[in-house]
This record gives structure tokens, sequence and C-alpha cells, in this order.
């Protein structure tokens, strides 16, 4: 027997739902080129991109980055946001993202290029599972990189920058460790910074230990949640998300 679709199950006020959200989606954001960014397990990057969201079976590899080298493999990715959380670096551009690697550093680059920006590598002292890029707003000229490793050390570099001048070029200045010596948790598993680069979010292993909300100014404990109940083995699942 041939099984019917999973959509062919939505109610008539769902169908209706999702068809209006369709029609509400600005033309501009449908229309604008799609760029996909993986890396793989030895470290080489490929870009694929796509006219617009309208034609994703069309993404093709365009270019390609990296070397060749197990010992530098990316373990985190993230796209870099502005000051205000969200939005690329540059909306003309590809902007910039942070990658983490095995060798327990951490990169800044061009999304255009895939040149490391800020200087070279930061070494962060341990695997990082955390590594967001800020750019500079209305309150600072710096870009701000914020790290967390597996040994949950915390930390924020900063970098000076041209706010006029193209986001390749933009960091002029090299990265440079403003907060330090900073451990939210023990033994970090996922870390999440807010989109506009004022709260950090750490899971970690222990009792009480496993979910906790700092203010990255002041480093201070916002929300630390109670420690989940061990399960029929007394074990207790760690966040993953």
């Amino acid at each position: 027997a041939v099984r019917r679709p999973r959509a062919m199950s939505f109610s008539l006020a769902e169908r209706a739902r999702l068809a209006k959200k369709r029609d509400d989606t600005p033309v501009g954001a449908m229309e604008r080129k799609m760029r996909l960014l993986a890396v793989d397990e030895i470290g080489v990057h490929r870009v694929l991109e796509a006219p617009s969201a309208r034609h994703l079976e069309d993404l093709a590899v365009v270019s390609t980055w990296g070397e060749s080298k197990r010992a530098r493999r990316v373990v985190t990715l993230t796209a870099g946001v502005d000051a205000t959380g969200g939005a690329a670096v540059d909306a003309n551009a590809a902007g910039w993202f942070a990658m983490g690697r095995a060798d327990d550093t951490v990169d800044v680059c061009d999304g255009v290029t895939g040149g490391v920006l800020g200087g070279g590598s930061v070494a962060v002292g341990a695997l990082p599972v955390c590594a967001t890029v800020f750019g500079p707003s209305s309150a600072s000229a710096s870009a701000r990189l914020i790290t967390v490793t597996e040994n949950g050390d915390a930390r924020v570099h900063a970098a000076a920058c041209d706010v006029h001048a193209p986001a390749d070029a933009r960091i002029v200045g090299e990265w440079e460790e403003v907060v330090s010596n900073w451990k939210p948790c023990q033994s970090a598993i996922r870390a999440c910074v807010s989109e506009d680069g004022a709260t950090l979010a750490t899971g970690g292993k222990g009792q009480g230990n496993n979910l906790k909300t700092h203010d990255i100014e002041t480093q201070k404990v916002l929300f630390k949640a109670k420690a989940q109940p061990p399960n029929w083995l007394g074990d207790v699942a760690p966040p993953w998300g």
C-alpha cells in the first residue's frame, strides 16, 4: 500500500496558516542568494551557493578552502552577527564566521575568501565548544570574540575595527584577551551566546551545574537550573541543546 504523505494530514486551518506564512514572506528574502558553509572531519571547507531560497535544489559548490589536516579539524562553527543581534556582520558580503579547531585554537575568517582575520589563530587552552564573533557597534569600535572550552573556561577577545572598510578588511587590529580566568561551569558540553552578545549559557556535568546563564560583562550568574532527576540507572542526562 502507498502511504499518504504527512503533508496531506494537515488540517484545513493549518494549511491556510502555512499558505499565509508563504504569502507574508518578503520577496527580497526569498530572492536573496543563499550560501552554505560545510566542513568535514579533516578540516576542508566547502562553500555552496543557490540563486535564492526558491532554488535550493540548485545548491552547488563554488569554492573550497582549508588544508586536509585532521589535527586542525573544525569542531564548532558559528556565523558572525552584528551588535544588535541576528544579522550578518556585513549585509553586502558573506560576513565573518568563527570556528573552533581540534588543536585548541579559534579562527575568525572572512566568509568570501576564507582568510583568517585579526592576526591569526587565537589559542584558548583546550578544545572549544563555543566560538562566537560580534561586529563593532555604536558603543564599541572593536569586534568581540567569545569562546568557551570543554574545561569550562570562558574568554573574551577584542580587536580594533575600521567600520568603513569592507568586511574582509574591517578588523585592523590583532585579537587581545580582555576577559580571562573566568570559569562559568565545570566540564562544559555545550555553550551559547545570546544574539546581543550580553549573555552566556553553558551546559556542563555535575549535580546542579547542568545549565547556567551568566552576564558576560559582570560574569555574574543570572540563572542556575536545578539538577535533573536521575534515570533508573542513576545517570543524569547532560544538556545537549
